[in-house]
C-alpha cells in the first residue's frame, strides 16, 4: 500500500514537472503571437495577411535559412501575400507582378530600402543600398552610373575577355573544376580589377578573395557578435577587407591618373566638390559594389554553365550564331558592339536569369500602411519582394521553368517588366545589370569558342541562400576545344 502511494506521489510530482514547462511554453508562444499582432496598424481595418510568426524571438528565421523549400512551400500554401517573422523583424513577403509593381514603384513613398540588421552593419552607411534618403540615394546613384554607361562597358569589354580567357585556360589545365567557386574567383577578379581598378599581388589578392567569400556568407545570419557565429566571422573579414583597401584608396586620392571605374568616379566627385577624403565612406561604397559584382554575378555565371551543360542543344545554337557573325574562332576579336547583335545569346542570358535568378528577393521598410490583395501591410514592418516566386508563377511564361531561350523571341521586355525582375525594378533597379549581362555573354562566348565541358552532376540539389548555388559546387570536366566548326543550317531569324 505504501509502495502504491509512493508511486502515485512520484507520478504527481513528475506530472507537475512536465505540465508546468509545457504550460510555460504555450504561454510564451501565445504572448509572442499577441505581441506581433499588436504591431499591426490599429487605424487600418484590414486584416493582416495569413501566415505564422514562428517561435519567440527567432521567428521562422531558422526554417528560412536551413530549409531549401521553405519559401516555395509558404507560397504554395499561403499565396502571394503572407506574414512571417524573419531575422528579427515582422515581415510581409509578396510576389506576383501587381504586388511587385506596387511595392517597387512606390520607393520613398510607401517603402524605403531596408536590409536585415546583419547586412546593414556589415555594409555600413556608405553603401548605396543602405541609403534611405531619396535625395542622397538619387545623387549617389547618378554618380556611380557613370561607371556603367554604354561607353564604360565598351571600355571594359576587352579587359573582361582577357580575364575570362585567363581563368578558362586555368580550368582547362586543371581538367576537372568546381564551377561555383571557380566562377566566383573569376567575378572577384573582375570586380576588383575592372570595376574598382585594384591591382594586388597574388598573395594579397588571394587574401582579399578569402575574406570576401567569408564576408558575403555572413549576410543572412542573426547579428550575434560572439565567437563561433558566422556574423562574427563576417565582421572580422569586413575589417580585414577595409584594412587591405585603406592604403590603395589613399594612394589613388593623391594621384591624378584617369581611369574608368567606380572608385575613381567617387574620388573625382569628392575632389570636384571640395570635400575631404571620407575613407570609411569610400571603403563601404567600394565593398558594396565589389559584393554586387562578385556574389550575384558569380552565381549567374555558374548558372550559365549549369544550364548549358544540361542543354547542349542551346550551346550548339549559340555556336551557330557565333559562326554566322564570324566570331566563332577564338582568334577572332569580339567587341561590345558585336555582342549586342547576337539575339539568341541575349535570349539565353535572359532565360538563365529567369530560371536561376541569383537573388531570391529584396528588402524594404514600410513608410506608411498600405493595402495588398485586401490585407494591410503595416507601417514599420519589413516587406520582402520575391523574385524567384514571381518568375516561377508568371502567367506570361505559363508557370514554366523549362529552360528554353526561344520563348523570348516574341516577348518584349516591357511587357514583362514586373514578371521578369532578376535585377529588381523601379528607382532601385540594380545599377550594374548591364555589366552583369555583359559578363555572362562574354563567358558564354568564350566557353563556346574555346572549350568542351561536361557536368559531373547534371541535376544538383540547389541552395538558395545567400544566392542561387548548386550543392557540391557543380563539378565539371573541361578541356580545350579543337573542332573546326562549319554549319550552313543556321536560321538567321533566331
Amino acid at each position: 500500500m505504501d509502495a502504491m502511494l509512493f508511486d502515485v506521489q512520484c507520478i504527481q510530482v513528475w506530472g507537475i514537472h512536465l505540465v508546468v514547462p509545457i504550460l510555460l511554453v504555450i504561454c510564451i508562444q501565445l504572448l509572442w503571437h499577441h505581441y506581433n499582432l499588436r504591431l499591426a496598424d490599429p487605424a487600418n481595418k484590414l486584416p493582416l495577411p495569413p501566415g505564422s510568426f514562428g517561435l519567440p524571438l527567432v521567428g521562422e528565421s531558422f526554417s528560412f535559412i536551413l530549409k531549401a523549400n521553405f519559401i516555395r512551400m509558404k507560397r504554395l500554401t499561403l499565396g502571394t501575400v503572407y506574414k512571417t517573422h524573419l531575422l528579427g523583424r515582422p515581415t510581409i513577403r509578396v510576389s506576383g507582378p501587381d504586388n511587385i509593381r506596387k511595392v517597387l514603384m512606390n520607393e520613398h513613398k510607401l517603402v524605403t530600402s531596408h536590409w536585415p540588421k546583419a547586412v546593414q552593419n556589415l555594409l555600413g552607411d556608405g553603401a548605396l543600398s543602405m541609403m534611405t534618403s531619396g535625395t542622397s540615394h538619387k545623387n549617389r546613384r547618378r554618380l556611380i552610373t557613370k561607371a556603367f554607361t554604354h561607353d564604360a562597358l565598351e571600355v571594359y569589354t576587352e579587359d573582361i575577355i582577357a580575364v575570362i580567357r585567363e581563368e578558362i585556360y586555368k580550368w582547362c589545365q586543371d581538367k576537372t573544376v568546381k564551377a561555383y567557386p571557380s566562377c566566383h574567383h573569376l567575378t572577384f577578379r573582375l570586380a576588383a580589377e575592372i570595376l574598382v581598378g585594384f591591382r594586388f599581388c597574388k598573395e594579397k589578392n588571394d587574401e582579399l578573395d578569402f575574406h570576401f567569400h567569408r564576408f558575403v556568407n555572413s549576410f543572412f545570419t542573426l547579428p550575434i557578435n560572439l565567437p563561433g557565429f558566422n556574423y562574427r566571422k563576417g565582421v572580422e573579414s569586413r575589417n580585414k577587407i577595409h584594412e587591405l583597401l585603406d592604403s590603395n584608396i589613399k594612394d589613388r586620392w593623391e594621384t591624378d591618373a584617369y581611369s574608368v571605374n567606380t572608385l575613381q568616379v567617387l574620388l573625382d566627385a569628392m575632389k570636384d566638390s571640395g570635400e575631404e577624403l571620407d575613407v570609411l565612406g569610400v571603403k563601404e561604397a567600394v565593398v558594396e559594389l565589389m559584393f554586387a559584382g562578385y556574389d550575384t554575378v558569380g552565381s549567374a555565371l555558374c548558372s550559365v554553365i549549369l544550364k548549358l551543360g544540361q542543354n547542349p542543344h542551346v550551346l550548339e545554337k549559340i555556336r551557330d550564331e557565333l559562326f554566322v557573325h564570324g566570331i566563332l574562332e577564338p582568334s577572332e576579336d569580339v567587341t561590345f558592339a558585336m555582342v549586342g547583335k547576337l539575339p539568341y545569346l541575349n535570349n539565353t542570358v535572359k532565360e538563365v536569369l529567369r530560371t536561376c535568378a541569383p537573388a531570391g528577393g529584396g528588402y524594404r521598410k514600410v513608410l506608411e500602411t498600405f493595402e495588398l490583395e485586401g490585407y494591410q501591410v503595416p507601417k514599420d514592418w519589413t516587406v520582402i519582394f520575391s523574385i524567384r516566386d514571381t518568375h516561377e508563377h508568371s502567367d506570361t511564361f505559363n508557370k514554366d521553368l523549362t529552360f528554353e531561350p526561344d520563348r523570348w523571341i516574341n516577348i518584349e521586355d516591357k511587357s514583362v517588366a514586373h514578371e521578369f525582375i532578376p535585377f529588381g525594378s523601379g528607382p532601385r533597379t540594380c545599377i550594374g545589370r548591364f555589366y552583369a549581362q555583359l559578363v555572362m555573354k562574354l563567358l558564354i562566348i568564350e566557353l563556346c569558342r574555346s572549350t568542351e565541358f561536361t557536368l559531373l552532376d547534371k541535376d544538383p540539389v540547389i541552395k538558395i541562400l545567400p544566392v542561387f548555388q548548386p550543392k557540391g559546387g557543380l563539378p565539371m570536366e573541361i578541356k580545350k576545344r579543337t573542332v573546326i566548326y562549319q554549319n550552313n543550317n543556321f536560321n538567321a531569324k533566331i
